[in-house]
C-alpha cells in the first residue's frame, strides 16, 4: 500500500509540475510579440527612409508613433525607441483614442484591428495631420489607411493607399511603391 500511495503521490507531483509549466508558457507567450509583429515592427522602422513628410508639420528630434487600440507589438517599439530613423529618434505611445495625439510634429499611427468599428472616424479626426497611418487589417488600404500589412502564405506583405497619402501629404518613394503588393490610386 505505501509502494501505491508513493505513486500517486509521484503522479500527482508530476501532474502539477507539467500545468505549472506550461502555464508559465503561456504566461511568458502573452508577453513576447510574436515573430510576425517583430516583422512588421521593422517594417514600419524602415518605412521611415521612404516617406517624406510635405506638410507643415514641425521637424523635432523625436518622431511619435502612436499605437492605437489593442497593441499587438509588445515591447517591439520599446526596443527602438532610441534608435534613429533618418534623423528622428523614435517614440512609441499607447493611446485609446485620437483625443490622446498631443503632437504637433509629423508622426506615425498603427490603427490596430480593434479599432476597425472606429475606423471612419479615427480617419476623419486626423486629416490633414501629415499622418502617416499603418494598419494590419482587411480592407484598410482601401478604406484610406496609407500602409496596410497584409500576410500571404505566412509572409509579411504591405499595400499602400496613394491617394490617402497625398491627401495626409505624404510623398511616399517609388521604391517603396514597387514592392507594395497592391497600390490603390484613383489618380493614375
Amino acid at each position: 500500500m505505501g509502494i501505491l500511495k508513493f505513486k500517486n503521490i509521484k503522479l500527482l507531483v508530476t501532474v502539477i509540475l507539467i500545468l505549472f509549466v506550461s502555464s508559465m508558457h503561456d504566461i511568458h507567450a502573452q508577453f513576447q510579440p510574436s515573430r510576425e509583429y517583430q516583422i512588421k515592427g521593422a517594417f514600419i522602422y524602415n518605412f521611415l527612409d521612404f516617406v517624406e513628410w510635405t506638410t507643415n508639420c514641425s521637424v523635432a528630434d523625436k518622431m511619435p508613433i502612436y499605437i492605437l487600440g489593442a497593441d499587438p507589438f509588445g515591447s517591439i517599439f520599446d526596443e527602438i525607441a532610441d534608435k534613429k530613423a533618418r534623423i528622428k529618434t523614435l517614440s512609441p505611445e499607447n493611446i485609446s483614442s485620437c483625443s490622446d495625439i498631443n503632437s504637433e510634429n509629423c508622426f506615425i499611427v498603427f490603427i490596430s484591428s480593434s479599432e476597425i468599428e472606429k475606423l471612419d472616424q479615427t480617419l476623419d479626426a486626423i486629416s490633414g495631420l501629415g499622418v502617416l497611418t499603418i494598419g494590419d487589417t482587411k480592407g484598410f488600404a482601401k478604406r484610406g489607411v496609407v500602409i496596410n500589412f497584409l500576410l500571404e502564405k505566412n509572409k509579411v506583405r504591405f499595400e499602400i493607399n496613394s491617394d490617402a497619402a497625398n491627401r495626409a501629404g505624404l510623398k511616399i518613394s517609388s521604391k517603396l511603391l514597387r514592392l507594395a503588393r497592391k497600390v490603390y490610386s484613383k489618380t493614375k
